[in-house]
């Protein structure tokens, strides 16, 4: 009987032993495991933080798609504030429809621009720059025809620069959202351009505003 008890009480510490191990490996695994704890991400849905592409949320745009966004929207507000000016001031009717059309055409754009750009650490500026402001000042002095001449010249070179950047924006891939956005404008700016040069090209009667 003394030979059998000796031999039991290490068996009894070695079962007890083992049986803590087993223990800790299992705590330790669970709480390292999301899975073993139900925090796994159900099949189908995506991270948090990641849009389905894999790309994470509110990613700031390179150097020259900011560079893009602040020309951009200056040059819209500008658009937006010399065609409210030119239905104020406008002496001939198709520059006047025009310069209306231009205003919601560029208010919208601006619209979605800020929009696109919201959730990517950019500002978008609340007025124009210091070039754009004195051209908007100049053009404030005309009156009359002078003024008509003078808005559709501003429209013209505006929308010949603006058309450049939307080109060379178009053609980049690192902004995609920007890129889309530039190569859908293009077709509408490319319009405004043409229907300046139109009204320019054609002969208005200052007293009537129609086309001779």
């Amino acid at each position: 009987m003394r030979f059998s008890k000796t031999i039991f009480v290490p068996v009894c510490a070695l079962v007890s032993a083992l049986a803590v191990g087993c223990n800790r490996e299992s705590t330790t695994t669970t709480k390292d495991d999301p899975a073993a704890r139900g925090l796994e991400t159900p099949v189908g849905e995506t991270p948090a933080g990641q849009d389905p592409a894999g790309q994470q949320a509110g990613a700031q745009l390179s150097e020259d798609g900011r560079e893009f966004v602040m020309t951009a929207a200056q040059h819209g507000i500008f658009e937006v504030e010399a065609g409210r000016m030119a239905q104020a001031q406008g002496q001939i009717d198709a520059v006047k429809q025009f310069a209306s059309r231009l205003v919601e055409d560029h208010t919208k754009a601006n619209d979605e621009l800020k929009q696109l750009v919201q959730d990517k650490n950019v500002t978008m500026p609340a007025a124009v720059g210091d070039d754009l402001r004195d051209e908007k000042e100049d053009l404030a002095e005309k009156t009359g025809k002078d003024f008509d001449d003078e808005y559709i010249e501003v429209v013209i070179d505006q929308h010949e620069k603006a058309i450049d950047e939307l080109e060379k924006m178009s053609s980049r891939t690192e902004d995609p959202e920007i890129q889309r956005w530039a190569t859908n404008r293009l077709p509408v700016m490319r319009n405004h351009l043409d229907e300046a040069k139109r009204i320019k090209e054609q002969s208005v009667d200052p007293k009537t505003g129609l086309f001779n």
